[in-house]
């Protein structure tokens, strides 16, 4: 979370563009580790039986997530403004 709010709020003279990047990268390689963490816990949680559905259940979830946090994101941004919105 820490290099995301960096990048949402950089201080005021800003830094340069490699530093820039680097927190991105860095907020990039952090925020991928969970999917396949997930993936391997529910693997080895669930029966062979209800793998499947608990499969599912997590893949529509992501999606969703991944569809509609945008769009609510730039709702909250929209009607609170862009400091107040994080």
């Amino acid at each position: 979370t820490l290099p995301l709010l960096f990048i949402l709020n950089p201080p005021d003279p800003l830094p340069s563009l490699g530093v820039l990047s680097a927190v991105a990268f860095l907020a990039g390689f952090l925020a991928c580790i969970t999917g396949p963490n997930i993936r391997a816990m529910l693997l080895n949680v669930n029966t062979p039986e209800t793998r499947g559905t608990s499969f599912a259940l997590y893949n529509l979830m992501d999606d969703l997530g991944k569809g509609m946090g945008p769009a609510l994101i730039a709702c909250v941004i929209g009607a609170l403004g862009r400091q107040k919105g994080f």
